[in-house]
């Protein structure tokens, strides 16, 4: 008998929803059950990721170098940097209105505690979706430190807080983003049953269950 999420049971059960949700994520256990993006790569997300983040740094450390270097201490307008690095920080900033895209790591350990790093994940997500804040998944800690940081410092998150000077990099990771995520949930309304969706959700809390491909499949059930 073929195993899905109806007949699994316990921890079969959790594997199985977690080998559905990497249906479109080549397998990769570095990826985990929060992200909602047909996540590659090779198909440019990352590179977008990588090209956004260093032109901000290019454009702070100019503007910084052509400061007389007597009044750069005095400035603060002038040493605020372009984005904010970690998970609790980006929340924070975020809530506060002063965030125009999420970057988080897609290997961020695993804590369920309370206000452990789950929850607040799920706060950021929310938050993103409620405040219509554009929400990327790319990359390990490590490579996300060693690019928004220095090279062996981990980050978990990036919040951009002025992308002026790259705008077009930072529209084409939005239609990226928007694309890939589209792309994920109908792979996932398309491979999975209405009952396997049910009980994803109940292991699942992450996902967007109000996206339409999910919802109209669940309320067809």
């Amino acid at each position: 008998m073929e195993r899905t999420a109806g007949n699994a049971s316990g921890l079969e059960l959790k594997d199985l929803l977690n080998d559905a949700l990497r249906t479109k994520q080549k397998g990769s256990k570095k990826v985990r059950e929060y992200v909602d993006l047909a996540y590659d790569a090779e198909e440019g997300l990352e590179s977008l990721v990588v090209d956004l983040v260093l032109r901000l740094k290019q454009l702070y450390y100019n503007r910084k170098m052509k400061q007389p270097k007597a009044g750069r201490k005095q400035n603060k307008m002038l040493n605020k940097k372009r984005y904010i690095v970690g998970l609790r920080e980006v929340n924070k900033h975020l809530r506060a209105g002063e965030v125009k895209m999420v970057i988080v790591a897609t290997d961020l350990e695993k804590v369920e505690d309370e206000n452990g790093i789950d929850q607040v994940v799920a706060e950021l997500i929310h938050n993103c979706r409620k405040m219509k804040v554009p929400l990327v998944f790319s990359m390990t800690k490590r490579k996300l430190g060693c690019l928004s940081k220095s090279v062996k410092q981990k980050a978990s998150a990036v919040g951009i807080q002025n992308f002026q000077g790259a705008n077009e990099i930072f529209l084409s990771l939005v239609e990226r983003t928007a694309a890939k995520r589209e792309e994920f949930y109908q792979t996932l309304a398309k491979e999975m049953t209405a009952l396997d969706l049910i009980l994803l959700r109940k292991e699942n809390p992450f996902l967007n269950w109000d996206y339409p491909a999910l919802w109209i499949k669940l309320n067809d059930f």
